[in-house]
């Protein structure tokens, strides 16, 4: 028996501090089936394909985009350790976002009750990302 407490916001579910798959399942088969498909190509994780694949339905994002960007940012790693910049702030989460550019009051403001999720709270190199990979990804 579990004695991590659920809780909810506004949009995911979090057991243990950690956020909780949104995205539908795919099916492992269709799954291993489409992986084939990429080549040699970097295949994401079923899970990392499940949250680009929601991210997209949500967003209406680019699946492709998604995919190449978080790649290349992070090799599909969902709590990547923060990366220094060169302005004094940080590149977090799944995306490497810029704390110094999208952790500006006219970017935060605009991400609801979610925004802490969203970069994570504290950047110090070689501590994974802290924040909600879902929200990130959005």
């Amino acid at each position: 028996m579990s004695t991590c407490a659920t809780t909810t916001t506004t949009a995911l579910a979090f057991t243990c501090g950690k956020p909780q798959n949104p995205a539908p399942q795919i099916d492992q088969k269709k799954y291993d089936g489409c992986a084939k498909l990429l080549g040699k190509s970097p295949k994401p994780s079923k899970l990392a394909t499940e949250a680009i694949l929601w991210t997209f339905s949500q967003e209406g994002t680019n699946a492709s985009l998604i995919a190449v960007t978080w790649f290349e940012e992070s090799g599909f790693d969902f709590y990547p350790g923060p990366n220094p910049r060169t302005d004094g702030g940080f590149d977090v989460g799944p995306l490497q976002t810029s704390t110094t550019v999208f952790g500006k009051d006219r970017f935060v403001n605009s991400l609801s009750d979610d925004a802490g999720q969203v970069m994570g709270t504290f950047a110090t190199k070689g501590v994974p990302f802290n924040g909600d990979p879902y929200l990130a990804l959005r």
